[in-house]
């Protein structure tokens, strides 16, 4: 037969047992409030920069437009928004998906050349122009000149930014490590001075 069981019946609640729930009710609201306050106070980090570190030590910041520029040419994109302006007009690209390549190139005498690639395959997400409301009806074909001109900026922000490493010495382009890896006949030469010494070449 199946066993039936009963739930208990609840007690009948006394003063002193509801004076010590609101009173935890209470505390707890407090707790809360103090807690989310506090939060507020601390700094916010956004997840679109980059922090510099040498020796663990933080020597400088990546802003938005600068990391995406180093992702482009470390780390493998997919579906990441590339946004550029011209004048009046702006357009949003989707990069579906992008193929990086860095050689260091040594000679006898410095500087050295760093050559960075960057293939990517995109797409337009979004264009919009900047027009008057009464004469907003349709803002005809994607100029033929988008892409030309995001290749251009993108390489000028790749540049930018192998720049800015070389001022902090922070050496995220692994021009050291390339020189170690292949190029060791100029190793003994050039290992202290390498990336200081290097220009980037963006193509």
């Amino acid at each position: 037969l199946p066993i039936l069981k009963k739930e208990p019946q609840q007690e009948p609640l006394d003063e002193e047992k509801s004076q010590k729930t609101s009173t935890n009710a209470n505390e707890d609201s407090q707790q809360s409030a103090q807690k989310e306050k506090e939060d507020k106070k601390k700094p916010v980090f956004s997840a679109g920069e980059t922090a510099l570190f040498v020796k663990g030590k933080r020597v400088g910041t990546l802003n938005k437009t600068e990391t995406f520029a180093l992702s482009a040419v470390r780390n493998r994109l997919r579906l990441a928004s590339y946004s550029l302006k011209k004048g009046e007009e702006t357009c949003i690209l989707t990069i579906k998906q992008n193929s990086p390549k860095i050689s260091l190139r040594s000679k006898d005498k410095l500087p050295l050349t760093l050559d960075v690639s960057v293939t990517m395959s995109a797409g337009i997400l979004d264009f919009s122009k900047s027009q008057p409301l009464e004469e907003i009806t349709d803002i005809g074909d994607v100029p033929p000149s988008v892409f030309p001109l995001a290749e251009k900026q993108l390489s000028k922000e790749i540049e930018s930014v192998f720049e800015k490493c070389k001022r902090l010495n922070c050496d995220l382009f692994g021009v050291r490590e390339r020189l170690i890896k292949y190029e060791k006949r100029h190793l003994k030469k050039y290992k202290d001075v390498a990336f200081q010494n290097t220009q980037a070449r963006v193509a």
